[in-house]
Protein backbone atom coordinates (compact mmCIF):
# COMPACT_ATOMS: atom_id res chain seq x y z
CA UNK A 1 0.00 0.00 0.00
CA UNK A 2 1.49 3.38 -0.67
CA UNK A 3 0.37 6.34 1.47
CA UNK A 4 0.64 9.83 0.61
CA UNK A 5 2.59 10.77 3.50
CA UNK A 6 5.52 7.98 2.60
CA UNK A 7 4.78 5.30 4.42
CA UNK A 8 4.15 1.85 3.40
CA UNK A 9 2.31 -0.20 6.59
CA UNK A 10 2.11 -3.65 7.23
CA UNK A 11 -1.29 -4.36 5.50
CA UNK A 12 0.01 -5.42 2.13
CA UNK A 13 -0.51 -9.40 1.40
CA UNK A 14 2.16 -10.63 0.07
CA UNK A 15 1.48 -13.09 -2.47
CA UNK A 16 3.51 -14.35 -5.61
CA UNK A 17 2.66 -11.96 -7.69
CA UNK A 18 4.05 -8.88 -5.89
CA UNK A 19 6.98 -10.48 -4.94
CA UNK A 20 8.67 -9.32 -8.41
CA UNK A 21 12.00 -9.95 -9.19
CA UNK A 22 12.40 -6.35 -8.19
CA UNK A 23 11.26 -6.69 -4.55
CA UNK A 24 13.70 -9.91 -4.62
CA UNK A 25 16.66 -7.56 -6.16
CA UNK A 26 16.11 -4.87 -2.49
CA UNK A 27 19.30 -4.54 -0.78
CA UNK A 28 18.60 -4.74 3.14
CA UNK A 29 20.89 -2.81 4.77
CA UNK A 30 22.01 -1.52 8.32
CA UNK A 31 25.25 0.24 6.88
CA UNK A 32 24.64 4.17 6.68
CA UNK A 33 27.35 4.18 3.89
CA UNK A 34 25.30 1.89 1.68
CA UNK A 35 22.75 4.74 1.48
CA UNK A 36 24.89 7.71 1.48
CA UNK A 37 24.62 8.88 -2.47
CA UNK A 38 20.48 7.19 -2.02
CA UNK A 39 17.35 9.24 -2.07
CA UNK A 40 14.55 8.98 0.59
CA UNK A 41 11.34 7.99 -0.31
CA UNK A 42 9.78 6.70 2.45
CA UNK A 43 9.48 4.63 6.13
CA UNK A 44 8.19 0.75 5.69
CA UNK A 45 6.83 -0.51 8.86
CA UNK A 46 5.97 -3.98 9.24
CA UNK A 47 4.69 -6.37 11.97
CA UNK A 48 6.40 -9.77 11.92
CA UNK A 49 2.92 -11.69 12.49
CA UNK A 50 3.67 -14.84 9.83
CA UNK A 51 7.36 -15.36 10.17
CA UNK A 52 10.47 -13.43 9.39
CA UNK A 53 10.78 -14.64 5.73
CA UNK A 54 7.17 -13.59 5.70
CA UNK A 55 7.62 -10.18 6.85
CA UNK A 56 11.36 -9.62 4.59
CA UNK A 57 9.40 -9.72 1.65
CA UNK A 58 6.62 -7.03 3.09
CA UNK A 59 9.13 -4.93 3.78
CA UNK A 60 10.92 -5.76 0.14
CA UNK A 61 7.67 -5.25 -1.85
CA UNK A 62 6.79 -2.02 0.37
CA UNK A 63 10.20 -0.41 -0.93
CA UNK A 64 9.30 -1.48 -4.31
CA UNK A 65 5.85 0.09 -3.91
CA UNK A 66 7.69 3.66 -2.27
CA UNK A 67 9.90 3.82 -5.64
CA UNK A 68 12.55 2.36 -3.60
CA UNK A 69 15.49 -0.31 -3.83
CA UNK A 70 17.47 -0.10 -0.60
CA UNK A 71 16.13 -0.58 3.09
CA UNK A 72 17.85 0.98 5.93
CA UNK A 73 16.24 -1.00 8.58
CA UNK A 74 16.41 1.03 11.84
CA UNK A 75 14.79 -1.99 13.90
CA UNK A 76 15.27 -5.54 12.17
CA UNK A 77 14.25 -7.34 15.56
CA UNK A 78 11.12 -8.59 17.58
CA UNK A 79 7.40 -8.19 16.81
CA UNK A 80 7.57 -4.67 14.62
CA UNK A 81 10.39 -3.60 11.93
CA UNK A 82 10.95 -0.35 10.90
CA UNK A 83 13.32 0.38 8.20
CA UNK A 84 13.77 3.86 5.56
CA UNK A 85 13.23 2.92 1.84
CA UNK A 86 15.55 4.46 -0.24
CA UNK A 87 16.59 5.11 -4.28
CA UNK A 88 19.90 4.13 -4.89
CA UNK A 89 22.34 4.20 -7.68
CA UNK A 90 23.94 0.79 -8.37
CA UNK A 91 26.35 -0.44 -5.97
CA UNK A 92 28.29 -3.77 -5.44
CA UNK A 93 27.14 -6.04 -3.41
CA UNK A 94 29.82 -5.81 -0.93
CA UNK A 95 29.34 -2.43 -0.43
CA UNK A 96 25.29 -2.67 0.96
CA UNK A 97 25.50 -4.94 2.96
Amino acid sequence: MFLGTGCATGSLAVSNTLFTDEAKAVRVTQNPVAIKDCTYVGDVNETNDWGEAYTDKKIRVAVVALGGNTVFMSSPMGWNYHGEAYACPAVPATVAK
